[in-house]
């Protein structure tokens, strides 16, 4: 074959390559949908989270957790830190080391967690200070216990721990179990709580709610 037979075939070759490559370029807006050489799974008949199915009795997608199940890799054996009481079924008094709850930063970072869940899910009744004066108290709600109060500071931890777990004993205060899923997340409100507890003991936070009160 001649060299001047070879040029034609050569130069479509690379002008077609040179277009191919130009239509994939990424970021290149187009009105077609994307080409999808392998569908597989991808596009597959699925249910999406919120949706109806007609498979089940309640007709939820989402299934509940099996009662007496633990998912997998969430088993945790001491109760103390998964109940908060120890093997007598007693609260416990000190909450557990923040490094056995399953945190794996620093203690700094372990309190600024308790304040963010804190913030997220006790503020709206218990209010920013912890003096029960939410939200929710504002608007009517009675009961919301102010967590400053000697009888709150004395409570063991493991008690405190069992209020975000399990409500409160008094059914004021639902079980946060679900919203709260997380061992180390109630630790570290636990936590949180304790600090607050601890400011308000201070003259300097006295000095503070008086100047307010008047």
């Amino acid at each position: 074959m001649s060299l001047s037979s070879m040029i034609k075939p050569l130069t479509i070759s690379l002008s077609l390559g040179a277009l191919f490559l130009a239509s994939c370029k990424p970021g290149a807006e187009s009105a077609k949908p994307p080409i999808h050489p392998n569908p597989n799974m991808d596009s597959q008949e699925k249910y999406r989270a919120q949706s109806e199915s007609p498979f089940f009795d309640d007709g939820r997608t989402m299934r509940p957790e099996i009662a007496e199940t633990v998912p997998y890799g969430k088993l945790v054996q001491d109760p103390a830190i998964r109940d908060g009481k120890n093997e007598k079924g007693e609260y416990i008094t000190s909450a557990p080391d923040f490094k056995a709850t399953g945190w794996k930063k620093s203690y700094a970072e372990y309190l600024e967690r308790g304040q963010e869940r804190y913030e997220i899910y006790c503020t709206p009744c218990h209010g920013s200070l912890g003096d029960g004066v939410g939200m929710v108290a504002k608007r009517g709600f009675a009961g919301v216990a102010n967590l400053l109060l000697p009888d709150y500071a004395k409570m063991s931890d493991g008690l405190l721990y069992s209020a975000i777990k399990n409500g409160s004993r008094s059914k004021i205060m639902l079980p946060y179990a679900v919203q709260i899923p997380d061992l180390a997340d109630r630790w570290a409100i636990v936590e949180y709580i304790r600090v607050l507890q601890k400011a308000a003991a201070t003259e300097e936070y006295k000095s503070l709610s008086s100047k307010e009160a008047k």
